[in-house]
């Protein structure tokens, strides 16, 4: 199967989405699917565009407007040339407020079925912008297929639009995630003793990781 696959970030960008993209396409190349990723980039000017393969993942990234129905239009028309030469057999967006409205749009207008994955702030956020609120629904009406990893985003497309939503939990790589035992050198170089308590952080600093929630208490004690 040849899919197209449109986020909004792609590594090497910074962040979760970025990441979580790149490892949903390695995922599909190892599936013995063939992955051609469509992403929006600052770094070039608009209309502009650059090809590439990594990891046998090809990857094209066009410059973005300063208006967004102009990267939107470009989203679209870049696309539907690629799939003169490709034809592609499903277009998934890995994010629902840009990325979901061209693939589902493009699916509609090529008769290619698209599915669009809700993957947080595209449901959590972006409904609350006058701006993106439509091209969410249009996404969510539309589309094939809609899929999430967490049953509170589930819930609350679903007060938008009343459909199935498939829910696919994130999984864990335990070959690399599992209970290991404590690190006596790194203790005793941050200066703690042997028997502390320790408590771990890893993510963003940004307010909606909650990390607030983890300090305040802290602080207290």
């Amino acid at each position: 199967m040849i899919i197209a696959l449109l986020s909004e970030k792609y590594t090497p960008d910074i962040g979760g989405l970025a990441i979580s993209t790149e490892r949903f396409a390695r995922l599909l190349t190892s599936a013995g699917h063939r992955v051609h990723v469509f992403c929006p980039t600052s770094d070039l000017s608009p209309s502009e565009k650059r090809t590439h393969a990594h990891r046998g993942i090809s990857i094209t990234r066009f410059g973005v407007h300063k208006r967004v129905n102009d990267t939107l239009v470009d989203w679209f028309e870049l696309i539907v040339g690629e799939h003169e030469r490709s034809t592609f057999d499903l277009l998934h967006a890995y994010f629902v407020t840009q990325a979901g409205f061209v693939a589902a749009y493009t699916g509609k207008y090529l008769h290619i079925p698209s599915v669009v994955s809700i993957r947080g702030n595209d449901i959590e956020r972006a409904p609350f912008d006058p701006g993106k609120f439509s091209h969410v629904k249009y996404a969510l009406q539309t589309a094939d297929g809609v899929t999430t990893n967490a049953n509170v985003l589930r819930a609350k497309a679903k007060a938008f639009i009343d459909r199935e939503i498939t829910l696919i939990p994130n999984g864990i790589d335990t070959e690399i995630f599992r209970p290991i035992t404590r690190n006596t050198l790194l203790i005793e170089a941050l200066g703690l003793k042997k028997d502390d308590n320790i408590i771990g952080f890893v993510g963003e600093l940004r307010e909606k990781k909650g990390l607030s929630t983890l300090l305040l208490p802290i602080r207290r004690l």
